[in-house]
């Protein structure tokens, strides 16, 4: 039989994207899925232990990727070593180094290595069936590193999606403030505010203010650039706002 197991970390997560993947990987092949929707913060997952009652030697288990499989490396490659020493192959479309297939080809040709050597007097004969074990053992361990090694990329991976996902809200947030600080506009209307009205800032005024204050066309003694620096604003905003009070200048009669 084929199976396809399925679980999402968090109720707001959709497990149809797990599920094509693995549709598109069996091409067609009957199967027949089991899906954790939420877990939350427990490690109780019925619909795998349903899964694991109905499991068969030569049976194989789909996952989209190896942390599907368990919530943690040592926990997750325990029952890995249990199932494939009970004949279940376990496939991982994005981790494929991690199927158990590699590693049952592994020691199948070993084995017929054995088969071969039975008869076979002298040392190679002899080393070859006295240390099969020790074969089995050495990919099962192989097995472990790469368990390990896939579990903590995805780790790093998620990790680093969730950094600069959170990064690029904040720049986005902070670039919003800042649009609304330079132009002026409020993204909350005061009732009685006509939309798209223009609303001074506490920013816009005092900036406005030290340029009356300092600027040279006011009568000051500071350069543009430095004004700039000491309004704390944007080129653009401090033009446009001297600008402004340029032109609020009557001319005398």
């Amino acid at each position: 039989m084929l199976y396809g197991y399925v679980r999402t970390s968090t109720k707001h997560q959709s497990p149809e994207r797990q599920r094509q993947n693995i549709l598109d990987y069996i091409n067609g092949e009957e199967i027949k899925f089991f899906s954790e929707t939420y877990t939350g913060k427990t490690q109780d997952r019925p619909e795998w232990k349903k899964l694991l009652q109905r499991l068969k030697p030569g049976d194989r288990v789909i996952f989209d990727e190896i942390s599907r499989m368990s919530r943690n490396a040592e926990e997750g490659f325990r029952e890995y070593e249990r199932l494939y020493n009970q004949g279940i192959e376990l496939i991982f479309i994005k981790e494929d180094y991690c199927s158990t297939t590699r590693y049952r080809k592994a020691l199948n040709n070993a084995l017929d290595n054995k088969i071969d050597q039975v008869n076979t007097p002298g040392a190679i004969g002899k080393y070859v069936n006295k240390n099969i074990e020790a074969i089995n053992e050495l990919l099962l361990d192989l097995a472990k590193e790469q368990f390990y090694f896939a579990f903590e990329h995805g780790e790093r991976e998620l990790k680093l999606l969730s950094e600069r996902t959170k990064e690029g809200m904040r720049i986005a947030e902070d670039q919003r403030k800042q649009e609304l600080l330079e132009t002026g506009k409020s993204s909350r209307r005061p009732p009685g505010r006509r939309l798209g009205s223009i609303i001074e800032t506490e920013k816009e005024r005092r900036s406005k203010s030290l340029i009356k204050e300092h600027a040279k066309e006011f009568g000051g003694s500071l350069k543009d650039k430095d004004l700039i620096t000491l309004c704390g604003i944007s080129r653009g905003a401090y033009y446009r706002y001297k600008r402004e009070l340029l032109n609020m200048i009557k001319p005398d009669n």
